[in-house]
């Protein structure tokens, strides 16, 4: 299974802490391999946008399957981050 990846730079918003990565299902154009881009939210009843971030793509990575993202995700995130020269804040998140 692949997974792919961005990381917060700089965060705007308290609900996309800096350090934190994201992982998606699908590709997505915030993880494009060392491209930074800014994270845009809209509000959908109101139209209205706003940037709730600065992130980093980090690209993709192949699991085996659940067990082996669940054993092997925060090194290869640590890994991501080294390849693409970013010091990592907080790779797992929490305190």
């Amino acid at each position: 299974m692949r997974r792919w990846f961005c990381y917060i730079l700089e965060s705007y918003d308290e609900n996309f802490p800096r350090g934190s990565a994201l992982i998606y299902k699908e590709p997505s154009v915030y993880c494009s391999k060392n491209e930074v881009r800014d994270m845009i939210l809209m509000n959908i009843n109101t139209g209205e946008q706003r940037v709730v971030a600065k992130v980093v793509g980090l690209g993709y990575a192949d699991f085996k399957d659940e067990k082996d993202f669940a054993v092997r995700l925060g090194d290869v995130i640590k890994k991501k981050l080294e390849d693409c020269g970013v010091e990592a804040v907080c790779v797992t998140g929490g305190e």
